[in-house]
């Protein structure tokens, strides 16, 4: 019996409403092995909203984590991913699988989601979570942040504001607000000095760009959660003008006008953990924070949030892109 013997149907279908439909795999038309850029144009046929569409949709797999249908989990296949062979696995598991189709403009970067949290309610971020990276180089577990979920002594900043031998530094890959009174509010692509940490959080100071140093002023020092930030060896200011003077050619795509590019940082100035990755498609920046690719282009994944991934190049161009145009490198490859 084939793997998609079409008698075993079962409800693993979500459309851009999120609504269940009756359907089996095999109904797409398409082998167990296709790739995802092959099953999307199959599956937007089937739904009639035109497989020539396919690259304004994004493809996803839903499946409970535990098997008993009470913590359900969505992962965004890349390009390069067989859904099909992941749906059987998942089915096998007990896991009951699910496909969820998504147009691009609902899977918004993390800037754009972050501003318009903000803007839309007073911030809260009990839900809001990045997925970083450890030391070894693997996902870590989603971190949520929230005013309460950890215990942050501020006096342990205090001890470390005169240490700066060994300091490392930091820079913002995304704007936060502040909601307590020991947070600071950070900038998007804002640098600062790293004191001391907690779970989840840095306590940081604000960086003087000529002098490096640490101001004793409270109001420069302040919690930010840890994911918001890159950290580097040395100042930004230094590493952006080390990445300017490198002059390492590598082709860069158009940007729109709309686009604020951030300043370039190399590879061997972050000590953030990473993985390398390549990009399967063109992509063009749209948005602050973002950065642009060429197919094929060999970059290095530092964080990821929301379905979307941070990135950084070897000429040290750097920002947010949609993680399903990256393709992780094995290990031994990078």
């Amino acid at each position: 019996m084939s793997d998609l013997d079409p008698s075993q149907r079962s409800r693993h279908w979500r459309d851009s409403t999120e609504t269940l439909v009756e359907v089996h795999p095999k109904s797409f038309g398409v082998k167990v092995d296709e790739l995802t850029w092959g099953v999307l144009p199959a599956a937007l046929e089937r739904y009639r909203l035109g497989r020539h569409n396919w690259r304004t949709y994004v493809l996803f797999m839903c499946y409970d984590s535990n098997g008993r249908g009470d913590s359900q989990k969505q992962r965004c296949l890349s390009y390069d991913e067989k859904p099909l062979r992941l749906w059987i696995w998942l089915r096998d598991m007990g896991k009951h699988p699910a496909f969820m189709l998504k147009h691009i403009d609902d899977v918004k970067s993390p800037i754009s989601v972050i501003r318009e949290r903000h803007a839309g309610r007073q911030p809260t971020f009990t839900d809001f979570s990045v997925s970083g990276l450890d030391h070894a180089g693997a996902d870590l577990r989603d971190s949520t942040y929230s005013v309460h979920s950890n215990v942050r002594d501020s006096s342990v900043a205090t001890r470390h504001t005169s240490a700066i031998m060994g300091a490392t530094y930091a820079v913002a890959i995304f704007p936060y607000w502040a909601e307590a009174p020991d947070e600071l509010d950070v900038a998007l692509d804002e640098a600062f000095i790293v004191l001391s940490r907690t779970a989840g959080w840095w306590m940081v100071q604000r960086n003087n760009p000529i002098t490096g140093s640490v101001s004793r002023n409270p109001s420069k020092q302040g919690w930010v959660p840890s994911g918001a930030l890159l950290e580097t060896s040395i100042p930004v200011t230094t590493a952006t003008a080390e990445a300017k003077t490198a002059r390492i050619s590598i082709p860069i795509p158009s940007l729109t006008s709309s686009v604020r590019p951030s300043k370039p940082i190399l590879p061997s100035c972050i000590l953030s953990a990473s993985f390398q990755s390549v990009a399967l498609r063109d992509y063009q920046a749209k948005g602050d924070g973002e950065i642009g690719l060429l197919t094929n282009d060999l970059v290095r994944v530092y964080k990821k949030y929301n379905h979307w991934a941070y990135i950084v190049q070897e000429n040290g161009r750097r920002g947010w892109v949609p993680s399903w145009f990256l393709s992780k490198v094995p290990s031994d490859s990078s």
